[in-house]
């Protein structure tokens, strides 16, 4: 996965994050709908960060393999 594709999801989640916060203070939402909003996204935002370090991972030992071999 790209920097650049990371970046943009990140951004996105934010993004939701604040319109959720925006909501909740204009009355659109309940602070318990928020909190459920949140949950997902703090999901979302958890599978993300296993997604790059997989790849991390797997980038470092694919370059272990390479220096042994």
């Amino acid at each position: 996965m790209s920097i650049c594709r990371i970046r943009r999801r990140l951004k996105a989640w934010r993004w939701r994050k604040r319109r959720s916060q925006a909501a909740v203070a204009s009355g659109e939402l309940l602070p318990s709908e928020s909190a459920t909003l949140a949950g997902i996204a703090e999901a979302r935002r958890k599978a993300l960060e296993t997604e790059v370090l997989e790849a991390r991972i797997a980038a470092l030992e694919d370059g272990e393999m390479k220096s042994t071999v």
